[in-house]
């Protein structure tokens, strides 16, 4: 991406963060932490090798901090340690993800516990987002930053229940063949939709949480054949009522803090040694 162009405004944003100074060459207009802040196959898959406009659920919540130094080489090559880079990293999904970073923001910082120097990370979560929205989402992002190293995708449970998996799992593999050309040189991680005690005009909540794991093993599959990444929440179960909120779907504290922790802990593990699923 051409360096230099003027960044467009960002729309205003309706909860402020602190300020930090930018880390590209483009403008930033992203929420960030400064505080200590707060990332691979399905289950039946073996491992193989923040001022931003953060905004409510009805919209967007952005939030930027920073992993290791670091440059990435080319499409799906590993990290390499670079004191000159920050490590950009993009955490794209549904309001799992905005109240994930509102929890870490008010929990020591969203920033996953790397400091400014090491990593930059830009969370962008949407209440209600659908599978189709993602993509519109990531070419808006792409406005104001240059791509990321890491692109954390958490998409896609709205939409189990709502369409045939078969035309979702169509969906996804289109909108995954159309981000490698926008972002060549980006590393995509899958992160696991998690389950649920209650789905969206369910009448079996078991049969759409299979559904949920063959979702999750088709998509880690894919990214991982072109060395992307893999996130499991292997913590976060049915079974552990109180990881749920009473809607079934979001998290708790106790949840929330599961998944912040699942999150540093890979992103770590993806930096330090490359390894694509955690």
């Amino acid at each position: 991406m051409p360096r230099g162009k003027p960044a467009r405004k960002r729309p205003a944003a309706s909860a402020s963060a602190e300020r930090q100074p930018a880390q590209s060459s483009k403008r930033r207009h992203t929420g960030r932490s400064t505080a200590n802040p707060v990332p691979a196959v399905e289950d039946n898959i073996n491992a193989v090798s923040n001022s931003a406009p953060a905004t409510n659920d009805a919209t967007d919540a952005v939030c930027t901090p920073s992993l290791d130094s670091a440059s990435v080489n080319g499409p799906g090559s590993s990290i390499q340690c670079s004191t000159a880079e920050v490590v950009k990293v993009w955490i794209v999904g549904s309001s799992i993800i905005w109240q994930a970073f509102s929890h870490a923001r008010l929990n020591g910082g969203s920033n996953l516990d790397f400091s400014p120097m090491e990593a930059n990370i830009w969370w962008q979560g949407k209440g209600g987002m659908r599978w189709r929205h993602l993509l519109p989402k990531i070419r808006q992002m792409l406005r104001y930053e240059d791509p990321p190293h890491f692109l954390v995708l958490h998409c896609g449970g709205n939409d189990i229940g709502q369409i045939k998996s078969s035309e979702l799992r169509e969906k996804m593999e289109q909108s995954l063949d159309a981000l490698s050309p926008l972002l060549p040189r980006t590393r995509t991680i899958w992160s696991q939709i998690l389950p649920r005690l209650k789905w969206r005009n369910a009448r079996d909540n078991n049969a759409l949480n299979k559904t949920r794991v063959r979702v999750n093993s088709f998509v880690a599959t894919k990214l991982l054949a072109h060395q992307g990444g893999y996130i499991r929440y292997q913590k976060i179960t049915p079974s552990d009522k109180s990881l749920f909120k009473g809607d079934g779907v979001h998290l708790t504290e106790k949840g929330n803090e599961i998944f912040l922790k699942t999150l540093k802990k890979a992103f770590k593990t993806f930096i330090s040694s490359g390894v694509g699923v955690y």
